[in-house]
Formats: C-alpha cells, sequence, structure tokens
C-alpha cells in the first residue's frame, strides 16, 4: 500500500495520543481501495491508499453499529499511476494482503 508501513510510533506521538487509543483494526487492500474509490467518484477527493485506510476502518465500524459518531483525518495526495488507474476502472488491487492499522510503543 503506498504510504504506509511505518514500524513504530514516534514517542511524542505516543504521547499525545496514548490517552485516547483503545484498539486497533485490519483492513483489507479491497476495503482500501473501495474507500478511495468513494473518497474519488463521490467527494471529488484524490488521496493515497495510507490516507484511505482511515475510512475504510471507519466504515467498517459504522457496518458494526456501535459507534455514532466517528471522524477521520485524510491526507496526502501521494497515489501511484497504477493504482488510481486500478481504482477508477474499478479493477481489483486486492492481493490478499491486510493493512494493519495498530500501535507499536516505545517503552
Amino acid at each position: 500500500m503506498d504510504a504506509i508501513g511505518t514500524p513504530e510510533v514516534l514517542p511524542k506521538v505516543y504521547e499525545l495520543l496514548a490517552p485516547i487509543l483503545r484498539d486497533s483494526l485490519v483492513v483489507s487492500l479491497n476495503e482500501i481501495k473501495q474507500a478511495l474509490k468513494l473518497l474519488l467518484f463521490n467527494n471529488k477527493m484524490l488521496c493515497e491508499g495510507a490516507a484511505a485506510c482511515s475510512l475504510a476502518a471507519a466504515i467498517q465500524l459504522a457496518e458494526v453499529g456501535k459507534h455514532k459518531k466517528i471522524a477521520c483525518i485524510i491526507s496526502g495526495g501521494n497515489v501511484s499511476a497504477d493504482v488510481l488507474k486500478a481504482v477508477a476502472e474499478a479493477q481489483s488491487i486486492d492481493d490478499g494482503s491486510k493493512a494493519v492499522l495498530k500501535h507499536q510503543f516505545y517503552q
């Protein structure tokens, strides 16, 4: 997935977010593709796959129905031409791998 894959959270970021973090989610590449399509075609927003991960996770949470208010931060436009073409043509870019939205904290 473009622009995602950092192995850890910076200590300062952890310090700021630890009080509000409760869990982590796993989203598939197909779910990210669907989020990219939604953003591109419904909202006219071009973003990278890493940015669409938050929307894919939010859609997952909304489908469960436990969460009434969900906010996403969507930033970054580092999307490859191949991925954009696949999304625009509604081709599958799912190779079965997952994007893990989790945290690994310094102790």
